[in-house]
């Protein structure tokens, strides 16, 4: 009996075949999460757009925003939290740190929160939905806040304040004509500044597999608070508030989400019972011959 010999399997046409599998599945993974992705993108510019316009809206005179600052003065003096001047001059004595911290706070919050926003939706699909709804519930109550309770920030009270931004030329800065016309300088009370570091801080602590990367989460709401007061563009207060519509956010969160799953459900049931059924669905099949 003749022995047939056995083959060998050829290691190129292996590795062929890995390579074929790993495109599929970056395919098929990519073809899972990039309408979900299309989704996000135009629900985030919305929200941002409708930050835009309510953060913009002249919500009163100004004459009110600077009452409440010297409220806010007296709140601080009675609570003995009244720590912007010494952090402020210490800015102001050393333009190096000056200018960083000037460029830290008119881009990092923005361009930080955006990429771990991303982060989690690419790497932490299951935990997205939860943080971006109480990041959006945060922005709204801070939304609400400023058009009730305008506030001017240390920056335009007087009293020996150096506007950092402006006075460190910073680009973006207050002082230049189309951000001065464009934002809405009343807009101090909560600081979003410190309510976007703590969400980021949050999400990378809890999610993040890299001890240095939780330690530098950890640090980064401390070093934004003392930028944003260096800075002279909050009071203390506004930080604390900070924290507050954080974590109203978070509260609301879930009743929130199940809301939103209760409506998208009782709209693909409208959906479906609008769909016309095929011509061949419940016709009346043709009775069979009888035989004779």
């Amino acid at each position: 009996m003749t022995t047939l010999p056995r083959c060998r399997p050829d290691p190129r046409a292996a590795a062929l075949v890995d390579a074929h599998r790993a495109v599929a599945t970056r395919r098929s993974r990519l073809s899972t999460w990039a309408p979900g992705a299309l989704r996000e993108i135009v629900i985030i510019t919305l929200c941002y757009t409708l930050y835009g316009v309510v953060r913009n809206a002249k919500s009163g005179h100004p004459a009110s925003a600077y009452t409440h600052a010297h409220d806010i003065q007296r709140a601080e003096g009675t609570l003995h939290l009244g720590w912007e001047h010494a952090v402020n001059g210490f800015f102001s004595d050393h333009r190096g740190l000056a200018v960083i911290s000037g460029y830290y706070y008119a881009t990092l919050h923005f361009i930080l929160t955006l990429v771990v926003l991303g982060w989690v939706f690419v790497r932490r699909r299951a935990a997205y939905a939860r943080l971006r709804t109480a990041l959006a519930i945060t922005c709204l109550v801070a939304l609400a806040c400023f058009y009730a309770w305008p506030l001017a920030p240390p920056r335009l009270v007087g009293g020996g304040y150096d506007d950092i931004i402006h006075s460190a030329h910073v680009w973006g800065s207050w002082g230049t004509g189309a951000v001065a016309s464009a934002g809405d300088q009343y807009a101090a009370m909560p600081s979003l500044h410190t309510a976007w570091s703590l969400w980021v801080g949050v999400t990378l602590v809890l999610l993040a597999r890299r001890r240095w990367v939780r330690v530098l989460a950890a640090l980064y709401p401390l070093t934004t608070m003392v930028v944003i007061l260096g800075t002279a563009n909050h009071w203390v207060l506004d930080l604390l508030a900070g924290f507050v519509v954080l974590g109203v956010g978070f509260l609301l969160q879930p009743p929130v989400s199940a809301a939103a799953a209760r409506v998208g459900t009782a709209a693909r049931r409208v959906r479906l019972m609008r769909t016309p059924l095929p011509e061949h669905v419940g016709a009346q099949a043709p009775a069979a011959p009888v035989p004779h």
